[in-house]
């Protein structure tokens, strides 16, 4: 999933905390999309990164400036997340339905923290927006069925 910006845009620094919305898995199973994880780990669903209550992550960000289409640009390697519940929950349903043997996940608010950097766009087929940080608070408590 990546997140599409304006080819020029450059990284904002986040001057208040801000909400945003991530869907966390729970695996149902090892063999996932891509990885091995301990059935009932907390992963992330698209990286099947490993998920930890109340942990604090940072990565770093990749803009890629198309050399094919100068009008967009886009970001793979980042933390994303969502800038609006209802399209997170609509996103975590696709999940469920299409991936609901491998794991299940259900949507978490998140904090990208004050002094974090961030771009904001779109992802690939959504018209609603999400960020792309290199800095996510996850919450104290991730539970999921």
């Amino acid at each position: 999933m990546c997140l599409v910006i304006k080819p020029k845009q450059k990284a904002l620094v986040v001057k208040k905390d801000i909400k945003c919305f991530k869907i966390v898995s729970k695996t149902k199973k090892e063999r996932l999309l891509c990885s091995f994880h301990p059935q009932g780990t907390l992963i992330t669903p698209y990286r099947e990164e490993v998920v930890v209550p109340g942990l604090t992550v940072t990565s770093k960000i990749e803009v890629n400036r198309r050399q094919c289409n100068t009008n967009i640009a886009d970001i793979d390697v980042a933390i994303h997340s969502f800038t609006n519940k209802i399209v997170a929950d609509k996103d975590c349903e696709w999940i469920n339905d299409h991936w609901g043997d491998k794991f299940i996940a259900k949507v978490f608010e998140c904090i990208i923290p004050k002094g974090a950097k961030y771009y904001i766009g779109q992802f690939d087929g959504y018209i609603a927006g999400g960020y792309a940080s290199d800095t996510l608070i996850y919450p104290e408590t991730i539970e999921i069925p």
